[in-house]
């Protein structure tokens, strides 16, 4: 494994033994690092470009977009002042930050979705009731990536692929469960969220301003399956030193 390149790179393999191609005139050395690789066309040009592991990406965005947030929330003072009442330093700053932390929530929960549809083994068959509770039905990945709710997937479908018990019950899952009703709220807005705060009420406003940081919240479910598997992931394996 070669640490320098990419921690978000989809698949790295290294070079066992030289190999030269006369006809293109490429050598590549023994130990050298690969990476795969797609191609799209631009017109009359064709752009090369390495192929990332959807779960880092998205996890990354999702920090990305929490850290931008933060910076507005710091700038305005938000949590250091003794004032009892605190706004933040123009509206501009005030819609940025509630657009970064939109984004965080819905990045991580993306990320959750792309690493539960990876890692079910290709060859995984998850049998179920479905019409009837006698009858047992067999299900084969590409119908679970379709068909089965995240939920599903994570208390039954990787749990049983992996001869892993269920999170739910635990931190990991409790954790994943605020993130998952914040996304929902803003993937499914109703009219009662776009208004004020009214007493005793607590808006989807004020559950995002509240809400723990949505990179952590997705890492922390991914990685209660990561920490059962004997060959972890290189991003997972990376993301710390990135």
């Amino acid at each position: 494994m070669n640490d320098e390149l990419d921690w978000r790179h989809q698949q790295v393999a290294t070079v066992t033994k030289r190999v030269v191609n006369h006809s293109l005139g490429i050598e590549i050395p023994e130990g050298s690092a690969m990476y795969t690789v797609s191609e799209t066309k631009l017109n009359k040009k064709t752009l090369t470009f390495p192929i990332p592991n959807a779960t880092a990406v998205f996890l990354k965005s999702a920090k990305v977009a929490n850290d931008k947030a933060n910076k507005f929330r710091l700038a305005s003072k938000i949590d250091k002042t003794s004032q009892k009442s605190v706004t933040f330093n123009s509206t501009e700053d005030a819609f940025e930050y509630l657009e970064f932390k939109i984004q965080a929530v819905v990045m991580a929960f993306t990320a959750i979705e792309a690493f539960l549809n990876e890692t079910i083994p290709d060859s995984y068959e998850h049998w179920h009731n479905k019409s009837s509770d006698i009858i047992l039905e067999k299900s084969e990945k590409k119908e679970i990536e379709r068909r089965f709710s995240t939920d599903d997937k994570l208390l039954t479908v990787l749990p049983k692929s992996l001869n892993l018990d269920s999170p739910k019950g635990k931190r990991e899952w409790t954790s994943y469960r605020r993130l998952k009703k914040l996304r929902d709220r803003f993937v499914h807005m109703k009219s009662v969220d776009r208004r004020t705060t009214e007493e005793k009420t607590e808006t989807i406003w004020d559950a995002l301003i509240k809400s723990d940081p949505a990179h952590a919240q997705a890492l922390d479910i991914i990685s209660y399956f990561i920490k059962a598997m004997q060959d972890k992931p290189r991003w997972y394996q990376l993301y710390g030193r990135k």
